[in-house]
């Protein structure tokens, strides 16, 4: 026959922290997964790159505005708790991975910002790395909600 356990409190904190975990990987998939196929696809497809290249505002494409728009929710929402744990991670003087994720998304972004500032005031066409930021924010909400279910 079939025995029923009770579940443990940490059972219980655990199927929370899956929880949370995979609605952060879902959150950062639904922004990310557009931001990519902005950034990376659609430039790729002849008929849709002059779409995609289209000046906006000044000399600034439809592309890098729709990937900025669509990685800031990801870098500062979901990334959110990575930055908490990177900021006590240097405060503690032992910098793990979310001190070197955070350094790389956060330079991958505020390139970005800069170029597009570059761009407007400086007609320079410099290229943006919004989906770099993104992607990398989503990959590792995934390994890390794959870690908590195995």
């Amino acid at each position: 026959g079939f025995l029923a356990e009770q579940m443990s409190p940490d059972d219980d904190r655990q199927s929370s922290k899956r929880t949370k975990l995979l609605n952060l990987v879902l959150i950062s998939s639904f922004f990310s997964l557009p931001c990519f196929v902005f950034a990376m696809v659609l430039p790729m497809i002849p008929a849709t790159r002059r779409f995609v290249d289209m000046p906006l505002f000044g000399a600034i494409s439809l592309g890098t505005i729709v990937t900025g728009v669509l990685a800031t929710p990801v870098q500062f929402f979901v990334g959110a708790d990575m930055y908490r744990k990177a900021g006590l991670q240097v405060r503690g003087n032992s910098p793990g991975m979310e001190v070197l994720l955070m350094l790389g998304t956060s330079a991958a972004y505020g390139y970005s910002v800069l170029a597009i500032a570059l761009t407007q005031c400086c007609q320079a066409k410099l290229p943006s790395f919004f989906e770099t930021s993104a992607l990398l924010i989503t990959f590792v909400c995934v390994g890390k909600y794959l870690e908590a279910v195995a």
